[in-house]
């Protein structure tokens, strides 16, 4: 259908080319050249006039076609593309998401560690008798450093009588 169109369309811009080639040949005599262009006005007036006529709307459908033609290749193009890095980027996801368990689980191993250090360190210094003063401070460790002290003092002063009566005295 839209082929005998087009050549019906052809057909009479060959004779319209004609007629109008007939004209130019008569353009020296102007009575001939009247009659030519009188014809001419009589006989193609007869043809429906919105053939001729512009219509942007037609080409505005044609180019919106061949954009979603265009497009469509486009995306047939890269819709494999699109799938393949979706499917490597999940498994990328999952991988870390694998580290990520792992340095949790180590996480959580280490800090049974740690506690399990920090019991037997707990468990050393109360067997060690410093265990008495976690708790309470750093004055009543002070207290007794120096209740200790008061008792070494009092253990050596009986060390220097026992110096002096050998004949040596600490201030000689």
């Amino acid at each position: 259908m839209l082929s005998v169109q087009v050549y019906d369309k052809r057909m009479l811009l060959i004779r319209l080319s004609n007629d109008l080639q007939t004209c130019m040949d008569s353009l020296q005599e102007p009575n001939v050249l009247h009659a030519h262009l009188k014809e001419m006005y009589a006989q193609y007036p007869k043809v429906r006039c919105h053939e001729w006529k512009y219509h942007p709307e037609d080409e505005e459908k044609a180019e919106l076609g061949r954009q979603r033609q265009f497009l469509e290749r486009s995306l047939a193009s890269r819709l494999p593309l699109l799938l393949s890095d979706a499917t490597s980027s999940h498994s990328e996801a999952l991988h870390t998401l694998k580290e990520n368990v792992d340095l949790i689980h180590k996480i959580s191993e280490l800090r049974k560690e740690l506690h399990a250090a920090r019991l037997q360190n707990k468990s050393d210094a109360s067997i060690q008798g410093m265990s008495r003063f976690q708790g309470r401070g750093l004055r009543n460790f002070w207290v007794f450093y120096v209740s200790f002290q008061r008792s070494d003092e009092s253990r050596l002063s009986h060390c220097n009588t026992t110096v002096e009566w050998a004949g040596w005295t600490p201030t000689s």
